[in-house]
């Protein structure tokens, strides 16, 4: 079968560093690109079974047998750096199994309510990003929220390393991609210079972040890997925010957490979402999570005691003073009045302000 012309511009323009899986015209392309630190460790014999096995899982992860299966870039073998890719018929898209996802997610929502990111300057975006990548790793750990994170997470990763600009992907993608290629021209930034010259800077490794979240998209991650990770993904965005940092730590030990400290946290990363991206696709599910009978707000959270309440502890108060300065002033000598009008007052303030304590857990 010879390449389709839209298959053949794309295949052209793959290059080694690309890693992923695309629909062109009435098909779909899986792919993957072989730098030189790919080819490290193999001899000629050793990289044919790696490619092998590529292809294989091409197969496996569409679920059918390849139309075509070609190399682009370059030849086969160690000392070349070859994209291997393999051509099938495009699934039905409405087989995806996203019932988790919002409906309405047709559109990166974020992306749609900021303009097209355009209120946000380049440390905006990288901070969106991180707190983007915990929360979904999060609620992956969350018995509740597993399944919608862990669909989010493989439609944000189906498409390849944040390459291509898609406003139909999610914002996870979408930000990745901003990061990615801080010069591309369909985004534009506010302060866009110096938003290009920092995100530049940043240093983002793509391909890392896209291979944890695969692995978060199978349920294949591991704790130990997810605390490197976003060690070096706070390294590489520059978070020097302590309460992102602060949020990291809690979220990469969420299994060992209590309660208290899980519901801070979901408090705490939904009101930076709504400082800084209010349109975010993270807020209905931190907002679902803060009506768990475990997460709600308590003690400093918690609302205020009653004025009833109130008033009976210093009704209480005011009558046990009364009896305390009786029996003081019985005992001394002075005026039994004078302490019992001093005792009621005293009484009263002290229980006043004893209801309004809260019981410590």
């Amino acid at each position: 079968m010879n390449l389709p012309t839209e298959i053949e511009e794309f295949v052209n323009n793959l290059v080694p560093t690309d890693v992923g899986v695309d629909n062109v015209g009435d098909f779909v392309i899986h792919y993957e690109g072989f730098t030189e630190e790919c080819n490290d460790g193999h001899d000629e014999e050793s990289i044919d079974e790696v490619y092998a096995e590529v292809y294989q899982d091409f197969d496996n992860r569409q679920e059918q047998k390849a139309l075509i299966r070609g190399v682009a870039y370059d030849e086969l073998g160690c000392g070349n750096n070859p994209v291997l890719y393999s051509v099938y018929k495009n699934i039905n898209e409405s087989k995806l199994d996203f019932k988790l996802i919002d409906k309405e997610l047709s559109e990166a929502r974020l992306f749609r309510t900021t303009r097209s990111f355009n209120i946000y300057n380049g440390r905006d975006i990288a901070d969106l990003l991180y707190l983007t990548s915990l929360t979904t790793f999060m609620m992956a750990k969350d018995d509740k929220q597993e399944g919608f994170a862990r669909s989010y997470a493989k439609q944000s990763t189906q498409y390849g390393k944040y390459n291509f600009f898609r406003s139909h992907a999610t914002d996870l993608y979408l930000l990745a991609y901003q990061v990615n290629d801080p010069s591309n021209r369909n985004i534009q930034l506010r302060n866009s210079l110096e938003s290009r010259m920092f995100l530049k800077g940043c240093k983002f490794n793509d391909r890392q972040h896209w291979q944890f979240f695969s692995k978060v998209g199978r349920g294949t991650e591991s704790s130990n890997e997810s605390a490197i990770f976003f060690m070096r993904l706070e390294k590489q965005l520059k978070i020097s925010n302590a309460k992102y940092k602060q949020f990291r730590r809690f979220i990469t030990d969420w299994k060992n957490l209590k309660y208290r400290s899980k519901q801070l946290v979901v408090a705490q990363i939904i009101q930076e979402f709504r400082r800084i991206g209010r349109g975010s696709e993270m807020i209905n599910p931190l907002s679902t999570m803060t009506k768990y009978k475990s997460y709600r707000l308590s003690d400093k959270y918690r609302d205020k005691p009653s004025t009833t309440r109130r008033v009976a502890g210093a009704a209480a108060g005011a009558l046990a003073g009364r009896y305390v300065g009786k029996k003081i002033a019985q005992k001394t000598g002075a005026n039994v009045d004078k302490y019992k009008r001093r005792g009621t007052g005293i009484g009263a303030i002290a229980g006043y302000w004893a209801s309004g304590r809260q019981r410590q857990k």
